[in-house]
């Protein structure tokens, strides 16, 4: 969902001229913090589905068993960077797994921060 959304946004903003895509000179973007929302939780419940997954085909996944609240705790703290580190990753499926949900949900952060400040910026420069 996420990637199909990535794409229509990019698409949007490309005009077809002459059977070739140009990116229009200035793209119309409607940013909210909704859909910023919606797309953190969207990964972070997908990752907690793939640790609930990963627990019930091997109790060993992780150093306890994990209910579907637990999974969501993991990926919520894994995803925050918060890390209590009650729970922790034992084979080497969850601890890449582990290590991809991380990156994504840094580099999410990394994103979100460059939308706010570049928004902030445009409204800045264009009110003077």
């Amino acid at each position: 969902l996420i990637i199909f959304s990535l794409i229509t946004d990019t698409v949007s903003i490309l005009d077809s001229q002459k059977g070739r895509l140009k990116i229009l000179d200035k793209p119309q973007h409607k940013i909210r913090f909704s859909d910023f929302i919606t797309n953190g939780l969207l990964i972070v419940i997908g990752f907690a589905c793939i640790y609930f997954s990963l627990s019930i085909l091997n109790k060993d996944t992780f150093n306890q068993s994990m209910s579907i609240l637990d999974s969501l705790f993991y990926s919520f703290m894994i995803g925050t960077t918060i890390g209590f580190g009650n729970i922790s990753p034992m084979t080497d499926i969850a601890k890449a797994i582990t290590m991809l949900e991380g990156f994504l949900c840094f580099m999410f952060v990394i994103f979100m921060i460059v939308i706010f400040v570049n928004v902030w910026i445009s409204k800045r420069t264009t009110n003077q």
